[in-house]
């Protein structure tokens, strides 16, 4: 979108000059939005255009009381602004690739923060420490829970998630018929015994407890290696067909993953 508004002229230069007031301005956004501010503030006649018509989709912006001269700017109203203003500028890029869901979706976390990732992990961060709110839990408290939530619970659903992943590919490698000799010599080589799904069953639990030999990870990392091989070959293979060609060519390595 932002490409689209420079190519077509509606925004340039002058609509968002580089002067202090503004970038100070365009900070400030950021800032009290990153700490959590319920407002922000914004010069009446501030030079920033491209931000005067974005503030035309809020519906809770006003003269601020406190500060002459600046309108207060509701961040949710805010947020909530900028998805209404793609949604009226862009409809065939939405269409284009397919975001609308995408753009439900970020609503949904704007306007109900216990779906946003800040949300689930507070949560389960909770959940880990058995409190029901961080209120209950002092800061070193819910800095020790969250740290045994990232290093224990979601470490061993992140590496679960890639062994199932990688299985996926290694098992469509080996029933694959379009490796090269070269793919085919290097996983002689590095898997003599046994296939390379049954190694990567046996080397599963060594892996999560983080106990696997030096001798079965070199063998793991060769066999990643060989499929990481494997999907360039069948990338550098697609780029090369043409769009109504790629559809129907044959993926190289047998793989449908990237």
């Amino acid at each position: 979108l932002g490409y689209h508004y420079i190519f077509s002229g509606n925004v340039r230069h002058a609509h968002i000059p580089d002067t202090r007031a503004v970038e100070s301005e365009r900070r400030h956004i950021v800032f009290a939005m990153a700490v959590g501010l319920p407002n922000f503030y914004v010069q009446r006649d501030t030079g920033n255009a491209f931000l005067r018509d974005v503030l035309q989709y809020t519906h809770k912006t006003r003269p601020s009381h406190r500060h002459r001269g600046y309108l207060k700017v509701d961040t949710l109203d805010y947020r909530q602004a900028l998805l209404k203003k793609i949604q009226a500028d862009a409809p065939a890029l939405i269409a284009a690739h397919n975001a609308q869901a995408t753009l439900d979706d970020a609503l949904l976390r704007i306007t109900q923060p216990q779906t946003s990732t800040a949300g689930r992990l507070t949560r389960a961060i909770l959940a880990e420490a058995g409190a029901r709110s961080p209120r209950q839990l002092s800061s070193t408290e819910f800095s020790s829970a969250a740290e045994s939530y990232y290093r224990g619970t979601l470490h061993q659903r992140f590496l679960r998630e890639a062994l199932d992943e990688f299985a996926n590919d290694v098992r469509a490698m080996e029933t694959s018929a379009d490796l090269d000799p070269a793919q085919r010599q290097a996983l002689r080589h590095s898997l003599t015994h046994p296939a390379p799904s049954e190694f990567l069953r046996n080397v599963e639990s060594g892996v999560l407890r983080s106990t696997l030999p030096q001798r079965e990870l070199h063998k793991l990392i060769n066999l990643l290696l060989i499929s990481i091989d494997c999907d360039t070959q069948r990338a550098q293979a697609n780029t090369k067909n043409s769009p109504d060609q790629n559809r129907h060519a044959t993926p190289v390595c047998g793989s449908p993953h990237g």
